[in-house]
């Protein structure tokens, strides 16, 4: 192809994932490469870093609708037109497959057939795609890695977010919660959180120190006569700095000590025996149930289901939904929930007695703080 700049040897439609990626690949092979994109770049602005409005609002969601094949039902799809495509909003998260993902599996719709690459066939293009290459001699993801970076990431945000004196919204919660499914390897997200824990003890210390500084200075403008009409607001700023680098210095080292004692608790219990063993944190006994589960669910799951409940994770279903807001339908992927039938402020409250399973719109119905923000249509 030709235009007013010459002749391409190489057309790339869409500067996404995919085509990104490719265009890098090709970058030094010596051929003149035309990317084209339908969109524009993404505007740097506050809204970018609000998860209200990137989420709740869907701000930058390509605004057009879409038509099921099957149904008919129109929806408003997840797909963002910028340079760069769909990873200008995505998680930035890749995960391996593991071996056995490229083998037959077996689900409860049916079987999956095998893959006509191997996984040795990609480890390769892998090991490019990771900016570090975690060292793993049986050749299967990097779980553990990934596991401690998730960790990382939630022990500082939940360290920051709590540093800020006003309620976590339903949105935010989410994102939290969508942070920590990510760790297959729950000892090393709890590593992760250790780490982040301690990261953000040294930015709290370090915005709590800024915040001092800020504070003298106000105060040394008053004295000397420079003014306390201009020092006021210096000694508010630095009042606010100090408080909210204390705040997250504290949260921090809060929740590295609690993933800590956390460790000591795990040691001593093995799957099989109470969950409640120890007095655990509702996190560790939330894991321990689902582990349990594991050994007698008998056919009630589904064999990829069964090995997350393994790791201690609960499992999930991709069911149809309303979003109340919006009043769009789309599907999505829910987990099942531990409702605690007389409340968590009992004497051994995560006693099994005390838990029942149930879906988030179970929940809801259950509890009136649970809030999940769509109508329940039905399963996939």
């Amino acid at each position: 192809m030709s235009d007013a700049h010459g002749s391409y040897d190489i057309i790339i439609i869409g500067s996404g994932a995919g085509g990104g990626t490719l265009a890098y690949a090709l970058r030094d092979s010596g051929t003149r490469i035309l990317v084209i994109e339908r969109g524009d770049f993404l505007p740097q602005e506050p809204e970018n870093w609000d998860e209200v409005a990137v989420i709740g609002r869907r701000r930058y969601q390509a605004d057009e609708t879409w038509f099921d094949a099957d149904t008919g039902r129109g929806f408003r799809p997840g797909v963002y037109y910028f340079v760069g495509g769909c990873t200008k909003m995505y998680g930035a998260a890749f995960p391996r497959f593991r071996r056995e993902d490229f083998l037959a599996l077996e689900h409860e719709e049916g079987v999956s057939p095998a893959w006509p690459i191997a996984y040795e066939d990609l480890e390769p293009y892998y090991g490019l795609n990771n900016p570090v290459k975690y060292r793993d001699p049986s050749g299967h993801a990097p779980e553990d890695a990934l596991a401690f970076l998730a960790g990382v990431a939630y022990g500082w945000a939940k360290a920051n977010r709590e540093g800020i004196p006003i309620p976590i919204s339903d949105a935010e919660r989410q994102i939290m919660h969508n942070i920590e499914s990510l760790a297959v390897d729950y000892q090393s997200f709890s590593e992760g959180r250790i780490a982040g824990g301690v990261i953000a003890v040294v930015q709290g210390a370090a915005e709590a120190g800024a915040g001092g500084t800020t504070v003298g200075g106000g105060v040394l403008a008053c004295a000397t006569g420079v003014g306390c009409v201009a020092g006021a607001p210096a000694m508010a700023l630095g009042a606010a700095g100090v408080y909210h680098g204390s705040a997250t210095a504290l949260s921090g080292a809060g929740d590295a000590a609690q993933q800590l004692a956390l460790f000591a608790k795990r040691g001593d219990w093995t799957v099989g025996e109470p969950i409640n063993k120890g007095d655990p944190s509702w996190e560790v006994a939330r894991s321990r149930y689902w582990q349990n589960r594991a050994q007698n669910a008998g056919g009630e799951f589904s064999r990829q289901n069964i090995g997350l409940m393994k790791k201690g994770f609960a499992p999930k279903a991709s069911v149809r939904v309303r979003w109340r807001g919006s009043g769009i339908e789309e599907i999505i992927t829910v987990e099942k929930e531990l409702h605690h039938i007389n409340g968590g402020n009992i004497p051994d409250p995560h006693n099994p007695s005390n838990l029942m399973e149930v879906w988030p719109w179970e929940h809801e119905g259950l509890d009136p703080s649970r809030n999940t923000g769509y109508d329940f249509l039905g399963f996939k």
